[in-house]
């Protein structure tokens, strides 16, 4: 293992570790199907390395996994209760998306071909297809000039049995939007942990004001339901109270 610290991720989007001096290359964060570890990635930004390698390590200490040489031109997304979550290098939250075991091909998840990542649980993983690059007016106040996309379908795929959920983007909205924006990064928090529910934003017209509206997917009965209010331009965020102690 190289001289590179790594703290625990609280999602699957990449965070870069706190180097500690020497010419190693910085590993990065993603979250694991197994609670308390996380997967280290190497080499992604070395040039010279043509196939990444990763590692799964108990975030509390103990003996890490062993490493793991991904398909050349991939990289890692998060672990899944059916395999590793790959996309391409440097593919931005863009498909295809693949699910992998090492010793086996990989498997390519239906159609991903051209779609943006949205979010990732052990048992799911939720995208868009059919996406539009948008972007909002210049000469707006803030977020002025700001790249997003919209989506006409989201996809909830569960990993482990193969059932595809698809959703239509609701009536008097111009497609899903990624809460990432055009970022290097998946959500791990919109998918309710009891794998029933996901949260997702969908794009208010005209798109150039870069509102989104946000709904509630039931995705055992396939409803849909909107929030009262538009949302905002960027990720809507709130508040918990902490535990004790």
């Amino acid at each position: 293992m190289d001289n590179t610290a790594v703290t625990a991720a609280p999602g699957p989007g990449r965070r870069r570790g706190a180097h500690q001096g020497g010419p190693a290359a910085p590993a990065q964060a993603l979250r694991c199907a197994v609670p308390g570890d996380v997967w280290l990635e190497y080499g992604y930004y070395q040039a010279s390395v043509t196939a990444l390698t990763v590692r799964s390590v108990p975030v509390a200490g103990g003996r890490p996994g062993p490493p793991i040489t991904l398909p050349r031109g991939t990289q890692l997304v998060a672990g899944t209760d059916a395999g590793l979550l790959l996309e391409p290098h440097f593919g931005e939250v863009g498909g295809p998306f693949w699910l992998w075991t090492p010793g086996r091909a990989p498997r390519a998840l239906p159609h991903s071909s051209s779609a943006k990542g949205f979010a990732v649980s052990p048992h799911l993983v939720a995208y868009g297809s059919h996406c539009a690059n948008r972007s909002t007016a210049q000469n707006l106040g803030y977020g002025g000039n700001f790249g997003h996309y919209a989506c006409s379908t989201l996809r909830v795929l569960d990993v482990v049995t193969g059932r595809l959920r698809s959703f239509a983007a609701p009536p008097r909205t111009s497609g899903w939007a990624p809460t990432h924006g055009g970022n290097c990064a998946w959500s791990a928090s919109e998918i309710a942990p009891s794998g029933q529910m996901m949260a997702a934003e969908a794009v208010v017209p005209p798109d150039s004001q870069g509102i989104t509206r946000a709904f509630v997917l039931h995705l055992t009965t396939r409803q849909v339901r909107a929030s009262s209010t538009p949302c905002c331009r960027y990720a809507v965020m709130a508040t918990m109270k902490s535990p004790p102690g």
